[in-house]
């Protein structure tokens, strides 16, 4: 399996789609990537990830 990408962008979205966090990357290894969520309150968030050939959507919850 290959571990680095060339495009990589993510978005962290409350349920109403308001964007919290979001960062892009080029050209990195996917164990480096890190979405801090320490000062977000408990409840459901949306992950969309972006990649040069997909993207992918994950609720997401913290408790």
């Amino acid at each position: 399996m290959k571990n680095e990408i060339t495009e990589f962008s993510y978005s962290l979205m409350d349920i109403t789609g308001k964007i919290l966090k979001q960062n892009s990357y080029t050209n990195i290894n996917l164990n480096d990537i890190v979405i801090d969520n320490h000062n977000l309150p408990i409840g459901s968030y949306i992950l969309n990830i972006k990649t040069a050939s997909n993207s992918y959507n994950f609720k997401v919850l913290k408790n």
